[in-house]
């Protein structure tokens, strides 16, 4: 039984999945300053994560019962929660110990939002709140770029790059692909009210996503709209059709990836990139020859960026390296690592196989999701951090393994 008021708890968890995008940092600390993810901020604007990180453990132990009832033998969960032991545990080896203790504990606050959102509601609760958030945050952009050009439009190297109310483009443009992928199978699934409003949804994120001119947007999207419409032909044919038209995406991601291949620098011209990614490929480089030096474990939770890292790094990667599989290994080494990226494939499995057409909102979705997330990790990073996309990957997570779980025990049960 829940203990709290159903409208005071879906008011506080609008108001959190808001907080966790990031969208507020310009409105509150204009241009500059540290990245908005909940635990990469600067001194001033810790207190303002306190009272979300408070929410959060409060939600969380209203389902902590349900937790240790039904969900703690599940792989996802158990994944989790020794990922996350590794990441507390780095405190004993970190170069920084009590900077990776703080971010240990805000990192700990933040997963407990995604534990609890698993264990409370279904994905068509979710996205349909979410559905709400980014239309506010879709109009809200649209009104303050206009009114503060100077604060909400990127300067120096990104110049004319929308931010709007976010810390730099990149957070905008991931925010405005997550939020096209929830408009649009909402739509697509007739399951969600207010089809005017998802359409103007749809349309003003992917032309933020465009003003901001983010690449790793930009690849998310296409992933995005690429799965729909395979999905869409998938959920009409039937099955023979359905192999011909696998085989058609997987020879056309073959073709893309030779492209790439022979012509890497022509290939990333008709993108308008460089093929170092914007000094990317220089920073993994200096990453990883200094991951070698601390194999098993890394540095400590984020503790790399403080302790370890090269001066001159600084000024290229923004103290962090813009990959995820290899930040994480920064912070807990192969250990971690493996335990993330066992949680990530234990997840696609899952979702592979309650595969079936039709179902935009609890399976096409969340596997286009975990693509998306992905993909965004190639280029940026959002595992073991403190945004809504880590939030919605643990959710999607112990969503899938509840499902699995579920699964199984029905199957027994009719033997």
């Amino acid at each position: 039984m829940n203990i709290i008021p159903p409208p005071i708890e879906r008011a506080l968890v609008g108001i959190l999945l808001f907080w966790y995008t990031g969208a507020w940092h310009g409105l509150l600390f204009g241009r500059g300053g540290s990245r908005s993810d909940a635990v990469y901020v600067s001194t001033e604007a810790t207190f303002v994560w306190l009272p979300a990180y408070a929410a959060s453990l409060a939600l969380f132990a209203t389902v902590v019962p349900v937790i240790l009832r039904r969900h703690l033998s599940t792989f996802a969960l158990v994944a989790l929660l020794l990922l996350y032991m590794t990441a507390g545990l780095s405190v004993l080896w970190s170069d920084a110990p009590k900077l990776s203790f703080r971010r240990s504990l805000s990192l700990t606050a933040v997963a407990t939002f995604g534990v609890y959102l698993a264990v409370r509601f279904e994905y068509r609760d979710v996205l349909r709140t979410l559905a709400l958030v980014y239309l506010f945050i879709v109009f809200v952009n649209f009104v303050y770029v206009p009114a503060f050009p100077g604060v909400g439009v990127e300067t120096g190297n990104n110049a004319g790059d929308w931010r709007g109310t976010f810390s730099s483009k990149n957070p905008l443009g991931r925010s405005m692909s997550v939020a096209f992928s929830i408009f649009l199978c909402a739509l697509l699934s007739r399951e969600v009210g207010g089809r005017l409003l998802l359409i103007v949804g749809a349309l003003l994120s992917l032309a933020l996503l465009i003003l901001s001119n983010s690449i790793t947007a930009f690849g998310m999207t296409f992933i995005a709209v690429t799965f729909v419409v395979w999905y869409a032909m998938y959920t009409s044919m039937s099955r023979f059709p359905r192999y011909l038209l696998a085989g058609w995406m997987l020879g056309l991601l073959g073709f893309v990836f030779i492209l790439f291949s022979q012509d890497p620098v022509g290939a990333f011209a008709a993108v308008d990139r460089d093929i170092t990614l914007s000094g990317r490929t220089i920073i993994w480089s200096h990453v990883w020859a200094d991951i070698q030096k601390r194999f098993w474990l890394g540095y400590g939770l984020e503790a790399y960026w403080f302790s370890a890292a090269p001066v001159e790094l600084w000024s290229i990667s923004r103290g962090y390296a813009h990959n995820g599989l290899l930040e994480s290994w920064l912070s807990v080494g192969i250990v971690g690592v493996a335990l993330l990226l066992a949680l990530v494939l234990r997840t696609l499995v899952g979702l592979l196989r309650a595969f079936a057409p039709g179902d935009w909102l609890n399976v096409a979705w969340p596997t286009m999701f975990i693509l998306m997330f992905l993909a965004q990790n190639f280029t940026e990073g959002s595992a073991i951090r403190g945004n809504l996309v880590w939030i919605l990957f643990i959710y999607v997570a112990l969503r899938t393994g509840a499902a699995r779980v579920a699964t199984r025990s029905t199957e027994r049960l009719a033997a």
